[in-house]
């Protein structure tokens, strides 16, 4: 039977499986890869194979086996990454997660964005069809490229854990839940892009007699210096942990046990940690950028992150003390239904098809 071949980079996944777009590649391969076994979904026959510059996971073939695959006519090649194979043959999809490194920003250092901000322009002129995780990052591209003729698609993410009441298999945290103490939780990359100032700077000492803090985030770039002061307001009044990587069980067990999601980033393609929230049901203070707005709509309360941190600790204490019925959990659970990695699969498999026949 002959059929179409499908690659995807899943490098993202195999460098970072703990931030965004590792957790995007990867779950948008494993929702395909349902799609693709039920016939009736598509019109074309596809055959999905996994390709990943790292063994990992262990199930993936190496990104050397692609060189095999170069050859072959009106194939699929999908990549996650911020830069396209020159796979001369096949039609080339690039997921564009943000624009932030094509523009001077005081998010990331002068060499890495110049660096990043090249592989990303190059592949978005490459690319055969681009899809992006929100509306915000559509107009965003067409702002920077006027002149762009390529198709982009709007294809939102879902959530990274489903919701459920799982016991935590970190011991720190295990400990920590066991305490039942009232928690914010914020789910971001230390960095200077999440906006880790403001956040900090709106825990002052009464607040933090309330209600602890726990984050969950790797070191980004500038995520030393958070690091830094966050520990130094540990060892003065702010309560709570910090965790660099956090398992399903635990991320699971932390929006299911915390008073609210806090997530005042300045920029962002999608938000999956406000999805979550939304999934389980849980108050949320986000940013008023588009990403974030398009997936919460009116279920959450937004700030701006360039107001300072006085507007985020009102908005912070009125989390703590406004109720939050029934009604308000099963809205905000009903409005995150609207997103899942099935539908991303769906969408996805889509522009695969538009491809082919056009092809």
């Amino acid at each position: 039977m002959n059929f179409i071949p499908i690659f995807i980079d899943m490098t993202p996944w195999a460098r970072g499986p703990h931030t965004g777009v590792g957790l995007t590649a990867h779950h948008s391969f494993t929702a395909i890869q349902k799609q693709l076994a039920n016939p009736t979904v598509h019109q074309t026959t596809f055959k999905l194979q996994g390709v990943s510059r790292v063994r990992h996971p262990n199930s993936y073939p190496s990104i050397s086996l692609l060189r095999r695959w170069l050859g072959w006519s009106n194939s699929i090649y999908h990549s996650f990454e911020l830069k396209l194979l020159p796979v001369k043959k096949s039609h080339k999809v690039l997921t564009v997660h943000d624009l932030w490194s094509l523009y001077p920003n005081p998010f990331q250092s002068p060499s890495f964005q110049k660096t990043q901000g090249h592989k990303l322009r190059k592949s978005i002129l490459k690319a055969d069809h681009i899809a992006v995780p929100s509306e915000s990052v559509r107009e965003q591209l067409n702002t920077h490229f006027p002149a762009l003729k390529t198709p982009i698609s709007v294809v939102p993410w879902g959530p990274s854990v489903p919701n459920q009441n799982a016991i935590a298999e970190s011991v720190e945290l295990k400990n920590y839940l066991s305490q039942q103490r009232p928690f914010i939780l914020c789910v971001a990359t230390l960095e200077k892009r999440k906006n880790y100032e403001g956040l900090l700077e709106s825990f002052k000492p009464e607040l933090a007699q309330q209600v602890d803090l726990v984050t969950v985030g790797q070191l980004g770039f500038g995520g030393e210096e958070i690091h830094s002061t966050l520990q130094s307001m540990r060892r003065k009044y702010l309560k709570g942990i910090d965790l660099r990587t956090a398992s399903p069980a635990d991320l699971q067990a932390l929006y299911h046990q915390c008073k609210g999601l806090v997530l005042v980033s300045q920029d962002e393609g999608f938000g999956i940690p406000v999805l979550e929230a939304l999934s389980f049901g849980k108050p949320i203070i986000a940013s008023n950028i588009g990403s974030l707005k398009e997936i919460a709509g009116d279920r959450a309360k937004y700030i701006s992150p360039s107001h300072g941190a006085e507007e985020l600790s009102v908005a912070l204490k009125n989390l703590l003390n406004t109720p939050w019925n029934e009604n308000d959990v099963q809205t905000s659970k009903n409005r995150a239904a609207q997103f899942s990695w099935e539908n991303t699969a769906r969408k996805t498999l889509e522009i695969y098809q538009s491809l082919i026949e056009t092809n």
